[in-house]
């Protein structure tokens, strides 16, 4: 590697440089020191040379993680005539093709450096490095930015979580939703709907909203979670968003999650709720059956008599 010394310089050097011509064993030390401390360097590190200057690169590969930034040193010495107005020309590439490129000032020896900085929201993938002076390459260099290995996301580790367990990994996503449930309680003909539910965080609120039969939304509200995981609210079933007969979801939401998610249906006709047919239904039909038939028998009589 050159260096552009003065004249003056390189002959003060030359002739002060320090000899040990009685003590080769010394000399043998030091260059095995040397070489034990410059070989790792050049492992892991790119270095190119050419007439107009070196470039060099520190790592290969740098990890992002979650806090902190990465620094990407890259720096070299300008081998031809320069003065102080002379600037490396730096061209930084991404992995989707976009470039940027940089001035960058060197010292009086003619060397010169530059920093890049990287963080988690970083594109991972490998960058390019191309430098040159006075429209003459220097060379180019790449590195690789690669996410922690250590980091896993939601998704990853709902998957690890699964296949600690054999038994589970039958189970489908739905089996899981247990995070958010809710109930729906209501009077036939009543114009009121009372939603209860729980929630395993009582941190975030829980969204309501109702649909209609032809997906309209009809109804919006956001409540506060319960010191013990409850909640409740109260819809009224009046006025003209409700005039559609049908099946009407209610579907209640906490955050993003789709997990944390739970809908229930109800009927309504005229404005009005329709509950399930149940015990009470049953009573009053076979009453009303019975009734019919007592009455058709006692006609039947009187018109024989006659």
């Amino acid at each position: 590697m050159k260096y552009n010394f003065p004249n003056s310089d390189i002959n003060f050097i030359y002739k002060k440089k320090f000899v040990f011509p009685h003590f080769n064993h010394m000399r043998g030390l030091l260059a095995v020191l040397c070489c034990i401390m410059i070989i790792p360097c050049v492992t892991y590190a790119q270095a190119v040379q050419s007439e107009a200057g070196t470039l060099e690169i520190e790592e290969e590969q740098y990890i992002l993680k979650r806090t902190g930034d990465v620094l990407v040193k890259i720096f070299g010495n300008v081998e031809l005539e320069w003065n102080s107005s002379t600037r490396v020309l730096l061209t930084h590439v991404t992995p989707e093709g976009d470039s940027l490129t940089h001035n960058v000032m060197t010292n009086d020896l003619g060397y010169y450096e530059f920093y890049f900085s990287h963080n988690w929201k970083s594109i991972r993938g490998n960058y390019d490095v191309f430098t040159s002076i006075n429209a003459i390459p220097i060379g180019n260099v790449s590195y690789e930015l690669v996410q922690d290995p250590s980091y896993k996301t939601v998704q990853e580790a709902k998957e690890e979580f699964l296949l600690k367990d054999d038994t589970k990994n039958d189970l489908s996503t739905a089996d899981y939703k247990t995070g958010l449930i809710i109930e729906a309680d209501a009077v036939e003909g009543s114009t009121t709907i009372t939603i209860t539910g729980s929630a395993t965080s009582i941190t975030i609120p829980v969204t309501i909203m109702v649909l209609a039969p032809n997906g309209n939304i009809v109804s919006i509200d956001q409540i506060n979670i319960d010191s013990d995981g409850s909640f409740t609210s109260t819809i009224g079933t009046g006025g003209p968003m409700w005039k559609q007969d049908g099946i009407y979801l209610i579907t209640a939401q906490q955050g993003s999650n789709t997990l944390n998610k739970s809908t229930v249906e109800i009927e309504i006709a005229g404005g009005a709720v329709i509950p399930e047919f149940g015990i009470v239904a049953s009573l009053i039909l076979v009453i009303a059956i019975s009734s019919i038939v007592l009455l058709s028998t006692k006609s039947k009589l009187k018109f024989q008599i006659r």
